[in-house]
């Protein structure tokens, strides 16, 4: 099941995402699906994105929600629940390494990018960081691609979400079928 066929299934726990993301996010986690991979969402809301997640990745993948707002603690049946700020430098070191980070939060371009600097090091190889709701933040998009840029990762902006890949030039050569 693709996840768009999942999210307008999805008749659980409310959940906000643009038309576009569900496609875009097959394109590039449809990978994952089945394997024992580690998705970080910062932003929880009302946790139906976690449900979301879990449906189309599966039972081997950890799913863990990081929020401010400690009601969020009630959606521990989908996901691990973190309460804190995605600025907070020692929660952000107690998390652990990513597959999959998806920056859904606090959508102030100096949240996603204290986020962004600590979590991409630490993205495995062949990991995906996306962050969501960029239509106003151009100086996030500005840092995120001379980061990524100077590195050489590639990455791909769809109108307000950015997409980066942590895989080399090959890997991402072999991984288009070309």
């Amino acid at each position: 099941m693709t996840l768009r066929e999942i999210w307008e299934n999805h008749t659980g726990r409310y959940t906000v995402k643009r038309a576009l993301y569900p496609d875009i996010y097959d394109k590039y986690l449809a990978i994952f699906v089945g394997k024992p991979v580690t998705l970080i969402e910062f932003g929880v809301l009302r946790g139906g994105s976690l449900q979301i997640w879990r449906k189309f990745l599966g039972n081997t993948a950890r799913i863990i929600g990081v929020d401010s707002n400690p009601q969020c603690r009630a959606f521990s049946d989908d996901a691990d629940i973190v309460i804190g700020n995605q600025q907070d430098e020692s929660l952000l070191a107690n998390l652990p390494d990513p597959d999959i980070v998806i920056d859904d939060c606090g959508h102030s371009p100096l949240d996603q990018m204290a986020t962004f600097r600590h979590m991409w090091p630490r993205l495995k190889n062949n990991g995906v960081y996306a962050v969501e709701d960029l239509d106003n933040h151009a100086h996030f998009v500005q840092n995120a691609f001379m980061i990524l840029r100077n590195n050489r990762f590639p990455f791909h902006l769809h109108r307000s979400i950015l997409i980066a890949e942590k895989i080399t030039e090959d890997d991402h050569k072999i991984r288009a079928g070309s």
